[in-house]
């Protein structure tokens, strides 16, 4: 193709005698075949620059003629995006930076379309010092598609952790597991002392007695078991609630001989 082009450049300047420089000829031929190999590559942002320069006046009319009609072409495949932004209220932002795929693609919003290579894509926006992404699949011939954000969720969010950030079923079911942990460390003991009065009293311990201390470790193994999965329940209730994790609760029961504790972080 390289070699058509050239020589269709001899043929075209000599019939014509255009006042083109051989440099200009070489660049022409060279734009004309990059332009064609990015366009079937997929390539299509730098395709249409290579076939911006040689629908240029300066080239051969051979190449121009071509490159002019295959432009034309190419901006109806590629794809145009209408980016936006808003914020808490609602209102439109314009003071917004917007990269694609790690690159910068813009620093303010105007609202009118923005050319982009098809394929997955993603963009992010900055504004106010927040950042959010939005991943894209544009297709050849894509026209005008909406690709809009909202920072005013996360103007929500940041207000509700500014308000107290922890869910108040978080601390219900914290205070229910330190209850049932506490009544396990209790009637553990009290099931203990019973069953070292038994020891003493054997063979001819007191039925009621017997009873008594069983019922004591029972029960508290019903403490025990109410406790933790209440505590697992505020773990979850935290973990699963709308916020950032820049800092978090971490509830684990503390058990001791007749005693129990709930540790936090925040």
């Amino acid at each position: 193709m390289a070699l058509v082009a050239l020589t269709a450049l001899g043929i075209a300047s000599t019939a014509r005698a255009e006042p083109t420089t051989d440099s200009t000829k070489l660049a022409c031929a060279v734009a004309y075949e990059q332009g064609q190999r990015l366009r079937k590559d997929g390539r299509l942002l730098a395709a249409r620059a290579q076939l911006l320069a040689c629908s240029d006046a300066a080239c051969p009319s051979v190449l121009q003629g071509d490159c002019t009609r295959w432009l034309t072409e190419l901006d109806l495949t590629i794809p145009t995006v209408l980016l936006s932004a808003r914020d808490a209220s609602g209102a439109e932002l314009s003071d917004v930076r917007v990269e694609l795929d790690g690159k910068l693609l813009t620093t303010s919003l105007d609202g009118k379309p923005v050319q982009v290579d098809p394929g997955v894509r993603n963009f992010r926006f900055f504004a106010r010092g927040k950042t959010l992404d939005r991943e894209v699949t544009l297709e050849p011939g894509d026209q005008g598609r909406a690709v809009s954000v909202s920072f005013g969720a996360i103007a929500k969010a940041d207000a509700a952790r500014s308000a107290g950030g922890v869910p108040t079923a978080t601390w219900v079911l914290a205070g229910v597991g330190v209850i049932g942990v506490a009544g396990f460390g209790y009637f553990s003991l009290d099931g203990r002392a019973k069953k070292d009065d038994l020891e003493r009293c054997k063979p001819r311990c007191d039925p009621a007695d017997v009873d008594a201390a069983r019922r004591s470790f029972v029960i508290g193994d019903v403490f025990l078991a109410v406790g933790l999965s209440a505590l697992a329940g505020a773990t979850i209730v935290y973990a699963t609630a709308p916020k950032e994790r820049p800092s978090g609760l971490r509830l684990s029961p503390a058990l001791g001989v007749g005693s129990a504790s709930i540790l936090g972080r925040f």
